[in-house]
């Protein structure tokens, strides 16, 4: 979407068939700001799946626990025993 235009726009990475798609339909300038945006918001998409990993990455590096004993809760602690036995039932059924 090209919010400057107020239009969808289609663009594959082929600048000269973007230009000739949309050439009849917009201004040189506004062709050349179009095909600027969506430029953008391409490398933006096709970048995301590694900025994401950074963030992933980054995250898992520095995040540091508030309650670390959560990790090893034994769950049968705090868990109503009914309730423990309706969960294995359940996990048997779907393991089966």
């Amino acid at each position: 979407f090209v919010r400057s235009l107020g239009e969808h726009l289609s663009y594959d990475g082929d600048d000269a068939v973007f230009v000739h798609a949309y050439a009849g339909s917009f201004n040189q300038e506004q062709l050349e700001e179009a095909l600027a945006e969506v430029k953008r918001q391409r490398d933006k998409r096709l970048r995301a799946p590694n900025d994401s990993e950074s963030r992933r990455a980054h995250i898992s590096k520095q995040y540091s626990w508030l309650h670390p004993e959560l990790l090893t809760l034994d769950s049968s602690s705090f868990l109503d025993p009914g309730f423990l036995e309706l969960a294995t039932i359940c996990k048997q059924v779907v393991a089966a």
